[in-house]
């Protein structure tokens, strides 16, 4: 028997299964919803509000909040498929550790962790995982601030690789398995049950047919990349929706379908059918990932120094430890603020929007003084009140997937929002500052002033002018 968290976009789901002969069963479960804002791409943007529902939560079905999983599932999370040969656990994280490092440059702490796909008798298969340290820190802050110690995090990938690799029926051809969240769509191809890459996307529209056309956009994308695939299946669309897109595509090459999750190795009576991480997390036995692990070994208080140091040595290394420490932060936070006077120059400019409280809180959240670059952790360090999180929000909500916020920074006086990014290609540069001139009613003015190549990178900045905005 287990536990098994997933908090969505607008709802805590919690459940308790029995994990047998490879099927699992829901035998309790329960939700309470949270407000648009509170969960942004995974990232938690309101701590008081979600420590406020898991505490009711867990009042109510404390049983449900004894050790759970808790699945995370964000596109702030890396992903890599390595092979390399069979190796030994730590060099394994080392080597993650470089590939995703190449990958991603100079950034914030990560937690880097790896699950094994498959073992042959000289190499091995690996998916390696990098997430920001600070986001891992959110999470594991606020369920231990209402008494509920999670026993393992996992990745929602994980999950679904897991999943597939317990359903019969997805582990037959070359398949895209799609499983929609909201507004958010992670699409994954697996070859006879065998994960090959995974790609998100961003669903646009208001009606089924905007809906579905977007769907079979990404689709198309999709078969592109991989001429094999021959089916493409959604988990958590409706059938309505799925029929327009088999309709609209009239392509009998790739068949088109919806997956009920309760009709292969999943069952539960009355349980919802669109908890879709929540169950599957289910899957992941001990033998795969667990980022939380590695998480506490890079948490753990530095050891005390030995009493019969003398007074002027401990102070001599208290001065160097705090001055190494000050030269880290710079060079790790360069990209956001250039000098710690400016920062504190920054901070109190906002006492316009800030009031002593919140910014209390926010300097005691290293999360905000230390935010990672990546979107969401970028839109956390500015999200002081109401006012910021109204203007700020539609900037996270328009990145399509395909934008990674480095920063955004606002000022109060001027009137405006600084916006640095990162996309992959120029078009997805132009088409997110076009995106944003009808993103706010607030935003008055957009100024885009082009693109400079950074590797297999897109660097841009954005000037927002904000008018209208009333605290």
């Amino acid at each position: 028997m287990g536990n098994s968290i997933y908090i969505s976009k607008n709802e805590i789901q919690a459940v308790g299964y029995t994990f047998s002969g490879g099927k699992v069963k829901i035998n309790d479960f329960i939700s309470v919803p949270l407000s648009e804002d509170c969960i942004i791409n995974g990232i938690i943007a309101d701590d008081e509000e979600l420590k406020t529902a898991l505490a009711e939560l867990n009042g109510k079905k404390p049983a449900l909040f004894k050790k759970p999983i808790l699945t995370i599932d964000s596109s702030t999370i890396l992903y890599k498929k390595i092979q390399s040969p069979i190796l030994k656990d730590e060099q394994y994280r080392r080597l993650v550790s470089e590939e995703l490092r190449d990958k991603i440059g100079v950034h914030s702490e990560l937690v880097f962790d790896y699950s094994v796909l498959s073992h042959g008798k000289t190499e091995s298969t690996i998916l390696g995982t990098a997430a920001d340290k600070p986001v891992i820190d959110s999470y594991v802050g606020i369920f231990s601030a209402v008494g509920i110690k999670v026993d393992r995090i996992i990745m929602g990938l994980e999950s679904v690789i897991r999943y597939v690799a317990k359903t019969a029926e997805l582990r037959e051809g070359t398949i895209a398995l799609n499983i929609v969240d909201g507004i958010s769509m992670l699409s994954v191809i697996f070859e006879n049950g065998e994960y090959m890459l995974s790609t998100r996307t961003r669903i646009v529209g208001e009606d089924d047919d905007e809906i579905s056309r977007s769907i079979s956009q990404s689709l198309s994308f999709l078969i592109q990349f991989n001429k094999m695939i021959k089916r493409s299946v959604y988990i958590g669309l409706s059938e309505s929706i799925v029929t327009q897109i088999s309709e609209s595509r009239g392509d009998s090459e790739v068949k088109v379908e919806s997956y009920n999750i309760f009709s292969g190795a999943i069952s539960g009576s009355g349980a919802p059918a669109t908890w879709h991480f929540t169950y599957f997390s289910a899957f992941a036995d001990k033998s795969f990932g667990d980022i939380l692990v590695l998480y506490k070994a890079t948490s753990k208080p530095p050891k005390k120094k030995k009493p019969y140091l003398l007074p002027l040595s401990i102070l001599l290394v208290f001065v160097a430890a705090v001055v190494a420490m000050y030269i880290y932060n710079q060079y790790r936070t360069g990209k956001i603020i250039d000098e710690v006077d400016t920062l504190t120059e920054y901070i109190f400019s906002e006492e316009v929007i800030l009031n002593k409280i919140e910014f209390k809180k926010l300097q005691e959240e290293s999360g905000f003084l230390n935010a990672s670059g990546r979107s969401i952790l970028a839109a956390r360090a500015a999200m002081g009140t109401e006012i910021t999180r109204a203007i700020i929000s539609p900037i996270l909500q328009n990145t399509g997937g395909s934008i990674i916020i480095e920063n955004i920074s606002v000022d109060s006086v001027a009137g405006s929002i600084s916006v640095s990014a990162l996309a992959a290609t120029q078009d997805d540069a132009s088409a997110f500052a076009t995106r944003l001139k009808t993103a706010n009613a607030s935003y008055t003015g957009i100024s885009y002033t082009g693109y400079s190549n950074i590797g297999e990178q897109y660097s841009f900045s954005i000037t927002i002018s904000l008018g209208g905005v009333d605290e």
